[in-house]
């Protein structure tokens, strides 16, 4: 991952999805806590986006939650990039998929 780690805010209704991901980066020998799961109710988010660490934003979910992570985004000047239904994907410092991640 070059050096950039990832924290993955998953739907709430499939919670198992982030947290298979989660174990698959450390059962292939990542560094501790590279990319980590967050288990957090949505109300939670705004907070996450806001942290000095955070760098970018990665949206894929719905209308609702586009507008809710892009007000967040713009508030706190993130970069954000966003598709439709899925998953909240927040990143340190540089944006990149989980597929190029778990090569």
């Amino acid at each position: 991952m070059a050096g950039n780690a990832a924290v993955l805010k998953h739907a709430s209704n499939v919670p198992g999805c982030s947290v298979a991901i989660e174990k698959i980066f450390t059962d292939s020998g990542f560094p501790e806590n590279l990319f980590r799961s967050l288990l957090i109710p949505a109300s939670e988010v705004e907070n996450i986006i806001g942290n000095k660490i955070i760098k970018a934003v990665i949206l894929t979910g719905s209308e609702s939650a586009g507008r809710h992570v892009a007000k967040a985004a713009g508030k706190h000047l993130k970069k954000l990039s966003s598709n439709s239904e899925g998953q909240i994907l927040l990143l340190f410092s540089k944006m990149l998929t989980l597929i190029n991640a778990a090569k």
